[in-house]
Formats: structure tokens, sequence, C-alpha cells
């Protein structure tokens, strides 16, 4: 896709969606049953199940990674694109604390335009909307 836009891009593994362990690639339908379900799936805490990640230190990850990039790309526009469960662990960390799952919030995806600043709050939302039919 870049070659086609004509524009440079590099990958990050740092930005890389959230490690859900051994529930990884599992159907919803059988996760809702777990007692851990609500918690994991829903919340953004420290809660960890066989080989997994924590939402918070999912967030926590991206934050970090998403910092250092605008830091780097001072001054200018950059895109960046990862999944929805790492999406909403960094905006649970930056305010938006929604209690649902990804899969719930951003249906076929989303678009968020965030500004950096140099100081707290460091990031700031100017635009989020849904991507429709997608």
């Amino acid at each position: 896709m870049s070659k086609k836009l004509n524009v440079p891009h590099q990958t990050s593994t740092n930005l890389m969606e959230r490690n859900l362990g051994c529930w990884q690639g599992k159907e919803i339908s059988t996760l809702k049953m777990l007692p851990q379900y609500h918690e994991l799936l829903n919340q953004v805490t420290s809660l960890t199940v066989k080989n997994s990640e924590s939402a918070l230190a999912c967030g926590q990850r991206i934050l970090y990674t998403l910092q250092q990039l605008a830091t780097e790309h001072l001054g200018e526009n950059i895109l960046i694109i990862f999944h929805g469960e790492a999406l909403r662990c960094l905006l649970y960390l930056l305010g938006q604390t929604q209690t649902s799952n990804a899969f719930n919030l951003y249906k076929n995806g989303c678009i968020i335009a965030v500004d950096f600043h140099s100081k707290a709050p460091y990031f700031t939302f100017t635009e989020i909307e849904a991507v429709q039919n997608v």
C-alpha cells in the first residue's frame, strides 16, 4: 500500500496487537462464559491469563511508543494503524473509559485524529469517527 501511495513507512513491534495468550483466536461466545472475561476484555486492569499481556501493560506500551514516535516526528503528520484491542487499552489511558470490548466499540474500525503536545496531557483528540461499511 505504501508503494502505491508513494509514502515512506515503517513497522513497530511495540504497536502490535495485545497478546491475549491462551485466549488468542478463541471464539467470543466461548470466552464470554469464563469468569475473567469481563475484566480481561471490557476493563483495563493488570489481570492476565496464561501467557497474556494485561490491558494496562498493553496501553502503557502503546502510549510510550506513540510518545516516542510523536517526539521523533514533531510537526509532521503521521498515520499509525493498529488493532482495536490495543486501541481500547490506549484510549483508556488517555481518558476514554468505556467499559465495553473492542469488538463492540470499533465494529469495522475507526479513525482517530490526535494532536501531540510536548507537555501533559501530551495527546488530545481532535476527531473520533467510526468507519462504516468496511
